[in-house]
């Protein structure tokens, strides 16, 4: 088996990322809704501090002062945003079984957060999605130059419905993590196109 993996809220805190990137917004006087309600469009866009800020109207000093000390703080704190669950559970399956992650973003900065989180070295590849090329075709594509059985494990349903859609031979799973941004909320095909799971060691491999 092959399993696809998605990053944010599925194998790494970013609920807790995102707080303190909050924090250091107020601290430069951004207002918090206003943050909050104003990140949407930039992470379709794909999500960066910097574009995030500058929507915020930061700039100058103070907006390489904010990216700077975010940076910093996801450099110090990344492994430990690593779900607990996550490493055991690669460790035990390799090399039985591969891996690979499927995150959406901004690639430099997704790339940033994933090695920050020593995470890299367990994936045969990397893959980074967008508004112009979604998961659904990196799947599709990745179902052609592969024999092997596929899985995919996102939080979120707006990733999950499409390859279900698209009648993609991939099995899915829906995995909730406690602070997770999707977690309450309930989809249709929720244990009908997909296995909800709460802990990544429930993926039967």
């Amino acid at each position: 088996m092959h399993l696809v993996c998605d990053f944010d809220n599925t194998l790494f805190d970013t609920t807790t990322l995102w707080n303190a990137w909050l924090d250091v917004l107020v601290s430069a006087g951004i207002d918090r809704e206003e943050a909050i309600a104003k990140v949407e469009v930039v992470i379709i866009q794909g999500f960066t501090l910097r574009a995030h800020a500058e929507r915020l109207g930061l700039g100058g000093k103070e907006l390489e002062r904010a990216v700077k000390q975010s940076e910093v703080f996801t450099n110090e704190q990344a492994p430990s945003l690593v779900y607990q669950d996550v490493i055991p559970f690669f460790d035990k399956h390799k090399p039985a079984h591969s891996f690979s992650l499927l995150t959406y973003g901004d690639s430099d900065y997704q790339h940033f957060k994933v090695h920050a989180a020593n995470l890299q070295d367990y994936f045969e590849a990397i893959r980074i999605a967008g508004p112009h090329k979604l998961k659904v075709s990196h799947l599709s594509e990745m179902l052609k130059h592969t024999e092997i059985p596929l899985a995919f494990v996102d939080d979120s349903p707006n990733e999950l419905e499409p390859v279900y859609r698209a009648g993609l031979p991939v099995k899915l799973f829906r995995i909730s993590r406690p602070e997770g941004r999707h977690t309450d909320r309930s989809h249709a095909l929720d244990g009908v196109a997909w296995t909800c799971i709460q802990s990544i060691d429930e993926i039967p491999l």
